[in-house]
């Protein structure tokens, strides 16, 4: 809920998947899906895709968590 959690986690997942180029292989294995093209090799390239975007999730997550002072707690009411 913390507002700079949530921008700190969504900066580093955005450079994880540009880092891996995610989003041009998503399109990929979505156009073979979509056009009937999708072959055995393709579903482990799927699950390499998935387990990469993952691992991507954890490492934001754990980069992006407490590293702010409690002095001044955050609230959405103030």
């Amino acid at each position: 809920m913390d507002p700079r959690i949530v921008d700190a986690y969504t900066t580093s997942l955005s450079e994880q998947i540009k880092y891996h180029k995610l989003d041009e292989k998503v399109k990929t294995m979505l156009s073979k899906a979509q056009d009937g093209k999708w072959y055995g090799t393709d579903t482990a390239t799927y699950k390499s895709m998935d387990k990469i975007l993952t691992e991507a999730m954890l490492h934001s997550e754990r980069t992006s968590t407490r590293k702010f002072s409690d002095t001044f707690t955050w609230s959405h009411l103030h």
